[in-house]
């Protein structure tokens, strides 16, 4: 679908830097680089060429863009300027027009109908929901991994499935039913990386597991209907989700959602609410067993917080060592370790001149690493998120969560829900790494552990 027009843009001035870059091989360009460690291969490449950096492949220049300045002219600055590019496009396989893939005038509105559903005093009355699935977890795992290792990252991932379906069906879905849920919304975005990753092939190419994948949707669609039919027919008091987003009316046509739109915005909140928030955690606690230093600052401040009770939201601000553990995973290893955008018209960012239509990377792993801004940025340390030194940082060296008007909307849950994840396991648990078992970050195309994170639970003695 092609982008709504924007007004012209007031002419820029000329060109005064040369955009520089690796000229890769023939036709393939850096994709050789790119394939074989996304990673290591930028970070390399955006310190070896200062400023915006050229990046040819297969035919075509990409163009990546790290330093916080840079980021911040795209995503506010000149923000009317850049939309999400074809790529994304490929997304509304799955998400349909919700709100990380519509454009224009109608995500403009749909953003300002939703905001108020993540509101401060909103957030809140969530937070004894997601305290309730965490300890339905702990009691699994009790049960289930006593002496016996299991995979964090999946067991992150289930958790925060549960947490989005519940948060935002609340008592109109059972746990089986959520499980359904996020194993198909899971299965479904898979075969959305497909979709998107290969946005060179035609969108009628047949791509493995399509059949499959239109099967789940399906049912998938089946499953989302019918719980915004019941809602509407038997309308409730609940603080869950749904029943804020049906509330929600257009101040100046009165009108609420369609149900097609409701459909789109609770896929994508419910992707949007797992996905992010399982790998950071999932990283979280990888990085809390390499660090024991770190583990004990951890434990001494959940304990003195709550002393064994459960968090309330009360207490969400008092943990604030735990949240810059949260914040130091996602800027070590950020789950969307990288943005598109494209231009509709030339720009000049940083006296670097950008051809109109051209794709543009912005790069959180990239921006996170660079020691113009993080004093050790290959080194673990949440210290990186005390108040001063965020204070004299730009805001742009940290965004995992995008930024500008395209930011996400759910950041104020994702954060709740990551502090009180890792406070209450913390209270009674270590997670320890199983020795020789290779953990390595892997594109897929969330920033997710190749082989999984294998872990053993050690009971806490608090004394």
């Amino acid at each position: 679908m092609e982008p709504v027009p924007i007004p012209q843009i007031e002419a820029k001035p000329t060109q005064k830097m040369t955009i520089k870059g690796p000229k890769g091989l023939p036709l393939l360009g850096v994709l050789p680089g790119l394939i074989k460690n996304p990673f290591e291969y930028l970070v390399k490449t955006g310190q070896t060429y200062p400023g915006i950096v050229k990046l040819p492949v297969l035919g075509l220049n990409l163009y990546l863009v790290t330093e916080p300045e840079q980021v911040r002219h795209i995503l506010v600055g000149n923000q009317r300027n850049y939309w999400k590019g074809p790529m994304l496009g490929r997304a509304k396989f799955l998400l349909g027009n919700g709100l990380a893939t519509s454009e224009g005038e109608f995500w403009k509105n749909q953003r300002r109908l939703m905001q108020p559903a993540f509101a401060h005093q909103k957030i809140a009355t969530l937070a004894g929901d997601v305290t309730a699935r965490i300890l339905r977890m702990l009691d699994e795992w009790e049960i289930s991994f006593q002496n016996k290792p299991f995979l964090a990252d999946r067991e992150m991932l289930k958790l925060t499935m549960d947490i989005s379906a519940h948060s935002m069906f609340g008592e109109s879905i059972g746990s089986k039913e959520g499980q359904e849920l996020g194993m198909a919304v899971n299965k479904l975005q898979q075969h959305l990386n497909y979709r998107v990753f290969t946005f060179f092939l035609p969108e009628s190419f047949p791509l493995p597991g399509a059949t499959t994948a239109l099967q789940i949707l399906k049912r998938l669609d089946d499953m989302a209907y019918r719980l915004i039919r019941q809602r509407r027919e038997k309308p409730t008091q609940k603080n869950d989700l749904l029943n804020l987003l049906l509330e929600m009316k257009d101040e100046d046509t009165g009108e609420g959602m369609s149900d097609r739109q409701l459909r789109d915005e609770i896929i994508t909140l419910f992707v949007a609410g797992y996905d992010t928030t399982s790998m950071g955690l999932a990283w979280a606690w990888h990085l809390l067993s390499q660090h024991p230093e770190i583990e004990e600052k951890f434990h001494r401040e959940i304990d003195t917080v709550l002393n064994g009770r459960i968090p309330t939201f009360e207490d969400y601000p008092k943990l604030e060592y735990t949240r810059r553990i949260f914040q130091e995973a996602l800027r070590y290893y950020p789950p969307v370790w990288i943005f598109f955008r494209t231009n509709f018209e030339a720009d000049i960012i940083d006296d670097y001149a950008i051809p109109e239509n051209s794709p543009i990377l912005l790069c959180p792993y990239v921006t996170h690493r660079n020691p113009a801004y993080w004093e050790t940025p290959e080194i673990f340390n949440p210290d990186h998120f005390l108040a001063e030194k965020v204070r004299d940082r730009p805001k742009f060296a940290f965004f995992p969560f995008g930024g500008g008007g395209r930011q996400c909307i759910g950041e104020g849950f994702a954060y709740m829900k990551a502090v009180f994840t890792l406070a209450m396991i913390g209270q009674k648990y270590r997670l320890k790494s199983v020795p020789g078992h290779k953990v390595k970050p892997h594109s897929a195309p969330g920033l997710q552990p190749k082989y999984g994170i294998k872990m053993t639970l050690e009971a806490r003695n608090r004394g």
